[in-house]
């Protein structure tokens, strides 16, 4: 390393996340203000996986006493963006349903093929309630690795994507 680089220093910094909160913008911002860390193109797709991924955590978590419906965890690493959601749901389906589609991304042949496979899903049926595109947009657009650990009630999804260094 040449005298005077900056050389990254790993940060992993966790949110609670609450319904009707600024939190989900504050940790789109976290990510768009470490530039040092990976090329742009992939501090975009941070940006966009973390408010994905914190999404779902408000959306389908269980509130606790304290009116937190879970907890996020970035980790910026020189060329690895981590990025792990922890809540309580309500419903077993939930929690089924979650790791079944992680499942399909992970063992299908082509995140590409579900991605396009869904729109058009939602394109024929527009009265779909929910478009459940939020994982897909993750994994297809945001190029991460998901995966997914379920204890009881609790469902921890984690992603992970490999980054070129900033130039």
């Amino acid at each position: 390393m040449k005298v005077g680089a900056s050389r990254a220093v790993p940060i992993e910094r966790s949110w609670r996340l609450s319904r009707g909160s600024d939190v989900l913008e504050a940790v789109k911002r976290y990510v768009e203000l470490h530039p040092d860390f990976c090329h742009v193109t992939c501090r975009q797709a941070a940006a966009m996986a973390t408010w994905e991924l914190a999404g779902n955590v408000v959306k389908y978590g269980l509130e606790d006493a304290e009116g937190a419906a879970g907890t996020i965890t970035l980790g910026l690493f020189p060329n690895v963006v981590s990025i792990r959601t922890l809540n309580l749901v309500e419903a077993r389906p939930n929690v089924s349903e979650a790791a079944g589609a992680i499942a399909r991304l992970a063992n299908g042949s082509s995140v590409t093929e579900l991605y396009r496979r869904r729109l058009h899903e939602l394109f024929e049926n527009a009265d779909h309630t929910r478009a459940r595109l939020g994982l897909l947009r993750v994994a297809f657009e945001g190029g991460f690795r998901l995966s997914c650990h379920e204890e009881g009630r609790y469902l921890e999804i984690a992603a992970h994507r490999c980054c070129q260094k900033s130039s």
